[in-house]
């Protein structure tokens, strides 16, 4: 027979944990998430209303006196029937909660801020500043040879203007026979040229089509030297375990960890932090550590330009967390709802209610005329301001040659 609760009233404790748990507080007046539909669906099926009890990311800890604080404690106290919002499923919890079955495993991951573009400075970037030394060497050795060939050589061959010439490709306007000597040179020199004008020219359009961006925090050991050198500043929920584990990491230390590692009350103050650190270029830099649902969430809210977030594997991830809803001791109705729980879990339908968190979220930032991460065929300002660049130094060089060419030919006409 169907467990029937006449309509009579849960009171379930809610830490806004997105896409498991929002409850209309920093999410654009949405209500959505995997554990929100759980309930949702049970209310239904076991008829009973919900008295949502909002604890402002207060899940609670085991003090030494043995005491749960924020939510846990309210469950040991019977304030409350059961618990939402991304609870981990632990040893010490274990002992004094009862867990439905887990639901989820979430990794522990981060986000930084997304890498820049290194330079607009295109002109000299195909080439290292030894292949620029080089070149020059090479174009003195050029004058030198030049400057000797005339000595002895009875036609007068202005071979440094020739070479000149050819390095863009120009025509000369010299038709004579060269002797041996020189000819050997002008073969090994326009061989030279080619290769390096098109070696320049295809690492110049690579870098217009591609971009080089700064380096990327790929995995947590990056992340930590990062902070340990004072380039990032970490931040996270007021979670323990977090701090636990990066003391953990670094071991003995001389720094203080407030100096380095600071809490924020909510998500998405930490993503409020890293976007304006991007727009406003400042040298503070900060990551945000968090379930890696939460963060792919954030990143889909404040927008992927400005939100990085390493792709999933062992060496991005501080640990696994298994998830679960934990309720009262002395919760009459265990058996059935963790049952019908167990039901929804395999039949994918948690899955379904993450995925359309993420519907909610994409409509109300349309709504609100907020443009989501989306991936664009066009050009951006950026890129069309190098081009553009490219095309003013382009021109300013041309210019420089052609007053050359023409004061050379007005002191040297050609006879």
């Amino acid at each position: 027979m169907k467990l029937n609760l006449w309509n009579s009233t849960l009171t379930v404790g809610v830490i806004e944990v997105p896409p498991f748990a929002i409850l209309d507080r920093e999410y654009l007046h949405m209500e959505c998430g995997s554990e929100n539909g759980l309930l949702k669906t049970m209310s239904s099926y076991f008829n009973f209303s919900i008295n949502f009890i909002n604890y402002n990311k207060m899940i609670g800890q085991k003090l030494a006196n043995g005491t749960w604080t924020g939510m846990m404690g309210s469950l040991i106290n019977q304030e409350i029937d059961l618990g939402i919002g991304a609870i981990s499923f632990d040893y010490d919890k274990s002992n004094d909660f009862s867990f439905f079955q887990p639901h989820c495993m979430s990794s522990v991951s981060f986000v930084t801020q997304t890498p820049r573009i290194v330079s607009t400075q295109f002109l000299h970037r195909p080439f290292d500043a030894s292949v620029w030394y080089l070149f020059i060497v090479v174009l003195l050795v050029c004058f030198i040879f030049d400057r000797i060939q005339r000595r002895y050589n009875s036609t007068e061959i202005d071979l440094f203007w020739i070479n000149f010439a050819q390095l863009f490709h120009q025509n000369s306007y010299q038709k004579l026979s060269f002797p041996s000597f020189i000819s050997i040179w002008m073969i090994s020199w326009n061989l030279g040229m080619f290769i390096l004008s098109i070696s320049y020219a295809s690492c110049l359009y690579s870098l217009i089509a591609a971009p080089s961006f700064s380096a990327t925090i790929d995995n947590i050991e990056q992340l930590f030297t990062a902070i340990q050198s004072g380039q990032i500043i970490a931040t996270s929920l007021d979670n323990p375990r977090y701090i636990k584990y990066f003391e953990d990491w670094v071991g003995n230390t001389t720094f203080e960890i407030d100096n380095i590692w600071i809490t924020v009350p909510y998500t998405t103050k930490a993503m409020d932090m890293i976007r304006d650190s991007y727009i406003d270029k400042s040298e503070t830099k900060y990551a945000y550590i968090d379930l890696r649902e939460t963060l792919q969430f954030a990143q889909a809210d404040f927008d992927e330009k400005y939100i990085y977030l390493p792709s999933e594997n062992f060496f991005s991830s501080m640990y696994t967390e298994i998830l679960a809803i934990p309720v009262r001791k002395d919760f009459p109705y265990y058996n059935e709802f963790n049952r019908i729980q167990k039901l929804l879990f395999s039949s994918g339908s948690l899955n379904h209610w993450q995925q359309e968190c993420y519907n909610q979220l994409r409509s109300k930032r349309k709504s609100h005329m907020t443009t989501l991460a989306t991936k664009t065929n066009a050009f951006t300002l950026k890129q069309l301001n190098n081009f553009f660049m490219i095309y003013l130094q382009s021109i300013l060089c041309s210019m420089i040659v052609f007053v050359i060419e023409f004061l050379w030919r007005f002191l040297y006409p050609i006879r």
